[in-house]
């Protein structure tokens, strides 16, 4: 009676580095979410007005008839721009494995509802950051240098 001993390999992420790749994964989906995608909070878009998907108020004509004649522009959450580039610059994300957030910041204290205006995300900019996100783990994990190489032996 003989012995048969087959070495099994197989490709294993561990639990720290499964939360170090969500993390890093859902870090950087969001950042790239305030680069790319909040500068549409302050266009006049379908998403933007009143009932739209990010929640808009409507604001009162007197207010837009006063910023139309002193600014120029009718775009939604800027009157003089500070706060845009503010929030931009000034925003804090934070990461965990299992969620990333987007916390707006400014030069004054914001109310609720603006800020909840401005941290929206619509449904179909969720699905994108899904997309994203799982995009960015499988590229963290397949490379070669973070597999852990799981040896089973079978008698």
């Amino acid at each position: 009676m003989g012995i048969i001993k087959i070495d099994v390999e197989q490709a294993e992420i561990p639990k720290r580095q499964h939360s170090q790749f969500m993390r890093d994964s859902n870090r950087e989906v969001m950042t790239r979410h305030r680069d790319k995608r909040l500068g549409k909070h302050y266009k006049n878009i379908p998403e933007t007005q009143p009932g739209g998907d990010y929640g808009y108020t409507k604001r009162g004509e007197k207010y837009l008839k006063k910023k139309r004649r002193k600014k120029g522009h009718d775009r939604p959450l800027e009157y003089t721009g500070h706060m845009k580039r503010t929030v931009r610059n000034n925003s804090r994300i934070t990461a965990t494995q299992t969620r990333a957030r987007f916390v707006a910041k400014n030069y004054y204290k914001m109310t609720d509802q603006r800020r909840k205006e401005i941290e929206a995300i619509s449904t179909e900019e969720q699905r994108e950051i899904a997309d994203e996100t799982g995009v960015a783990y499988w590229q963290k994990a397949s490379r070669a240098m973070f597999e852990r190489k799981k040896k089973k032996s079978i008698k």
